[in-house]
């Protein structure tokens, strides 16, 4: 594939987009066979389209944006500079990744912080009240 369309939420599309920047700007180890090669993401024609945010309150989309800005940012300021290889980057998926490791999504679910945002976040996802 050479032409990629990129469909997410408006409130997700920032993070999505540093994410494919991130990742198809590594360089393909060598002697390592991947779905893809990333080694040049100038051969692909990318577009990127919002769709509309349906569904959610308020709350719990301005909850979502500012959750989102934040994972934005870690990725531009410590995911993307720390992990610089595709290899690295699957290790830290499989391994140090909230949502890829069983433990820690547990972990993170059932943490009572006594934040209503993060409580917010929680509800935004299916998480039923009594749950929280």
């Amino acid at each position: 594939w050479k032409r990629v369309l990129i469909v997410n939420n408006e409130f997700h599309m920032q993070r999505t987009r540093a994410i494919f920047d991130w990742i198809y700007s590594l360089q393909k180890e060598e002697n390592h066979n991947y779905f893809f090669s990333s080694s040049s993401s100038s051969s692909y024609e990318w577009r990127y389209v919002t769709c509309n945010n349906v569904g959610l309150s308020e709350e719990a989309l301005e909850t979502r944006r500012q959750h989102e800005a934040k994972g934005y940012l870690n990725i531009v300021n410590n995911l993307a500079p720390k992990y610089t290889s595709l290899r690295s980057v699957l290790e830290f998926l499989t391994t140090k990744h909230t949502f890829f490791t069983s433990y820690k999504l547990v972990e993170l679910a059932t943490k009572d912080d006594g934040n209503e945002r993060s409580d917010a976040l929680k509800k935004s996802y299916g998480m039923k009240e009594e749950s929280l």
